[in-house]
């Protein structure tokens, strides 16, 4: 090839030069995209799959309402969410995040590692429940101490936990054994305690103020049946925990977007989540990270 010069410059040298210089240049581009598009795909939760476990809640009274808010949730970009509900008897595993009592999390996080990534608040932007205990109006302190008590679960904060360690303390010669202390079934029989309250010949049961208010609201008791005669501490009911071995991007995409996203929620879904207990998600404050780390001292 004839070299071309003008003014001293070998334009067919600069042609190769410039061209050797495009091909790096290009393929340097190819491969900083293909490094973006697998961050960004990474980063995408509309499209991310997220395993979550549900071990508060059995499947046929919950699977509605909580596939409602995974759908809720997958429509605004917070992930591809799939439910797997774990029995009373299953060992939490093989899922990313996993929906539980705050009861639950603070005896089993130890031993699995999980941690806390958000707290299920009660009602919106409030964090905690408060467990009550209710009778038959006109029962006196004296049949009270010698009652059968029933609570919702074993495994429940409010339904358990807080109106038990209220009714120990209005109630010390309560004894301590199972043999004046039944449990309705699980999280959601709460209906089944002031039924057992009313008809079943309890004397007492331990439920959360708000879903005795939420029965009130729905006409199932009244205040003339049933009132309230002693207020528990005000602990949180559930809590979103998490597989600390998770990547970081993927569980700090979808804790954030489920918490902005549940902070928009319709009313009507928030209405059905009501009656599981919870309205949406909070990140939790270090105040309370430790008081879960607490709560199993309050059986002691």
């Amino acid at each position: 090839m004839k070299k071309i010069r003008f003014l001293n410059i070998d334009y067919s040298m600069l042609s190769s030069y410039l061209g050797r210089s495009a091909t790096v240049l290009v393929f340097s581009v190819i491969v900083l995209l293909a490094i973006g598009a697998l961050y960004f795909k990474h980063d995408d939760m509309a499209h991310l799959p997220i395993s979550l476990g549900i071990c508060a809640f059995d499947s046929a009274r919950s699977h509605s309402t909580l596939e409602s808010l995974a759908d809720y949730v997958r429509e605004r970009g917070g992930g591809d969410i799939a439910l797997r509900f774990f029995t009373e008897g299953d060992t939490p595993s093989d899922c990313d995040f996993y929906l539980m009592t705050s009861l639950q999390y603070s005896r089993a996080h130890t031993e699995p590692g999980l941690e806390c990534c958000c707290i299920a608040t009660v009602r919106q932007k409030q964090k905690y429940s408060r467990g009550v205990i209710v009778t038959r109006p006109g029962i006196d302190s004296l049949a009270l101490s010698r009652a059968s008590v029933i609570f919702t679960s074993p495994h429940s904060t409010v339904g358990y936990l807080s109106p038990l360690k209220a009714l120990s303390e209005a109630a010390p010669q309560l004894p301590n054994g199972h043999r004046h202390i039944a449990f309705a079934g699980g999280e959601l029989d709460y209906e089944r305690v002031v039924f057992g309250v009313l008809f079943e010949g309890y004397g007492a049961g331990g439920i959360s103020l708000e879903r005795y208010q939420y029965l009130l609201r729905r006409g199932v008791v009244s205040e003339d049946e049933l009132e309230v005669i002693l207020e528990g501490d005000a602990l949180p009911a559930f809590v979103l925990a998490v597989d600390p071995d998770i990547d970081s991007l993927k569980r700090r995409g979808f804790q954030t977007r489920l918490v902005e996203i549940c902070d928009r929620m319709p009313a009507a879904l928030r209405y059905d989540l009501e009656r599981l207990g919870m309205s949406g998600f909070a990140t939790p404050s270090e105040n309370d990270l430790e008081l879960l780390e607490t709560l199993t001292s309050y059986l002691h």
